[in-house]
């Protein structure tokens, strides 16, 4: 899933399709639903996560999963400023998946020692975070759930991946933020700022093809299943950015926050280099002076763009 990317950066240091303030979207008002949702893998009903859905319906409709596509009928780029929006079925068709992007989410105390080894590390590959996200509940059950089933025994887990999300609203991230009371999540996490995290940017076509498993759940849920092969990889990630596409025109909230690209992860064996990181979202100017620091003098330095969105509490 080698593949270029070359896309226009706006000033904020972003695809431009990917912001939403430069690009901001128009789309047609359908009525709205009413119904409540509920976050998986928590027990928390949370009017702020929907409050967050709510916005995020607002939003441009690929460029909030990280999908870079082209309309038909406009000639423009979904979510830029246009007269009309195709159909969702001929933006779908449209898709690049080499161009999807993908968000791995670390406090920003851990980039130094990212830095220091050259790469994203699975924590059975000797990751070894200064603050860790994760709760020591959460790292035993994936260092204990199968990816694959082969009866042969030796079986790669959960805790032999590097995780990334698919969007940057996945729903742990934005239960993080909002700070609700999840079991997933270590307490030093849980009393943090959103801005005290970073979030480490790639995309499908920079990572290696073979070692990319993608669920579509947490990968530590007992309900999640996983990827059996390259193509089935491709087949699962395309279909949930397709589903995204359409809840996004319908602008229903509920479907929206309830997208299983929001709960999935995109897991990738081993280690992740750290070339392949294409830009690190940070939520002000400290954490993105912070950044810059820990980059300076790196062969190696990707864009640090402050995009607020990503680390909203609502």
């Amino acid at each position: 899933m080698k593949g270029p990317h070359r896309v226009s950066e706006c000033r904020h240091g972003l695809d431009e399709i990917l912001c939403d303030i430069c690009t901001p979207p128009t789309l047609a008002v359908p009525a709205r639903s009413t119904r409540t949702g509920r976050v998986p893998g928590s027990s928390v009903r949370s009017a702020d996560l929907i409050a967050q859905s709510k916005r995020v319906a607002a939003e441009a409709k690929a460029a909030r999963t990280g999908a870079t596509v082209r309309s038909t009928t406009t000639g423009r780029v979904s979510g830029t400023r246009s007269r009309s929006v195709a159909p969702a079925a001929v933006v779908r068709s449209t898709l690049n998946l080499t161009e999807q992007r993908v968000f791995h989410i670390t406090h920003v105390d851990n980039l130094p020692g990212i830095i220091a080894a050259g790469a994203l590390l699975a924590d059975t590959a000797g990751a070894k975070p200064v603050v860790d996200i994760s709760s020591a509940d959460t790292r035993e059950v994936r260092r204990e759930t199968t990816v694959v089933h082969s009866g042969e025994g030796n079986d790669p887990v959960v805790a032999d991946y590097v995780p990334f999300y698919a969007t940057p609203d996945s729903l742990a991230w934005l239960g993080l933020r909002v700070g609700a009371v999840d079991p997933r999540l270590s307490a030093v996490a849980r009393t943090s700022s959103p801005t005290d995290f970073v979030v480490l940017v790639s995309t499908v076509g920079t990572l290696d093809r073979d070692s990319i498993v993608v669920t579509d759940a947490d990968a530590g849920d007992s309900g999640a299943t996983f990827s059996e092969s390259p193509d089935d990889a491709e087949r699962r990630l395309r279909r949930m950015i397709e589903q995204s596409i359409d809840a996004a025109n319908s602008e229903d909230p509920v479907l929206i926050h309830d997208l299983t690209v929001r709960s999935a992860e995109v897991l990738v064996h081993g280690s992740v280099p750290f070339e392949s990181i294409t830009l690190i979202g940070v939520g002000n100017s400290r954490a993105r002076d912070a950044v810059r620091a820990a980059l300076d003098g790196v062969a190696h330095a990707p864009k640090v763009s402050v995009y607020p969105p990503w680390f909203a509490k609502n």
